[in-house]
């Protein structure tokens, strides 16, 4: 998890250079390359974006459904069952399948 958000933080402090150079430049002078250059970072940071919520989403269903286990297993282990792996395997999977 922390390699993702490292890259992810990598790759919007590039994104942010490179749109603020671009700024820069636009308050100098307006020409169609740098027009163009703004469309192509727009884009870049929209797909960021997707990216960005994809991951998020993502780590919040692992989180969910680590919460869902671990609740499982502690009803299990309240009532005095010992629980092995081979059990919470399958109810990894019966979380998995009810979304």
């Amino acid at each position: 998890m922390i390699s993702i958000t490292t890259a992810l933080d990598v790759e919007m402090a590039v994104l942010r250079k490179y749109v603020n150079e671009l700024l820069t430049q636009l308050e100098e002078d307006i020409d169609r390359e740098r027009l163009r250059n703004m469309l192509v970072y727009s884009k870049k940071l929209s797909a960021f974006e997707k990216k960005a919520t994809l991951i998020r989403d993502a780590l919040a269903e692992i989180l969910d459904n680590g919460r869902s286990l671990n609740l499982s297993a502690d009803n299990r282990r309240g009532s005095g069952r010992d629980v092995s792996h081979r059990e919470i395997s399958r109810e990894t999977k019966r979380c998995r399948s009810t979304r």
